[in-house]
């Protein structure tokens, strides 16, 4: 199923790009954490809400409101989903 290429929430607008990096950036956080055998197994398939923020802003594509935008964006629209206080994990 193809995604929109742009989600609309209170007048901010992610484009296509920041969709794909978003996914990008949270695979590779996702596939880092876990390869992480010194964190619980439930913490390997999560990403937290700082490092996931420090990494779309790294990204480039992302300025910092941006970041907090496109997670809020994520999440309403069900490509991520809080697993408990700033921390998230896609959904398959």
């Amino acid at each position: 199923m193809r995604r929109s290429s742009s989600f609309t929430v209170e007048k901010e607008k992610i484009t296509e790009e920041q969709f794909t990096e978003f996914l990008s950036v949270s695979k590779a956080v996702e596939k880092e954490q876990e390869s992480d055998y010194s964190t619980m197994d439930i913490d390997r398939v999560t990403v937290g809400g700082d490092d996931l923020r420090s990494r779309l802003i790294a990204s480039g594509k992302f300025n910092e409101a941006e970041a907090v935008v496109v997670i809020e964006i994520m999440l309403e629209h069900g490509i991520i989903e809080k697993v408990s206080y700033d921390t998230y994990r896609l959904k398959k």
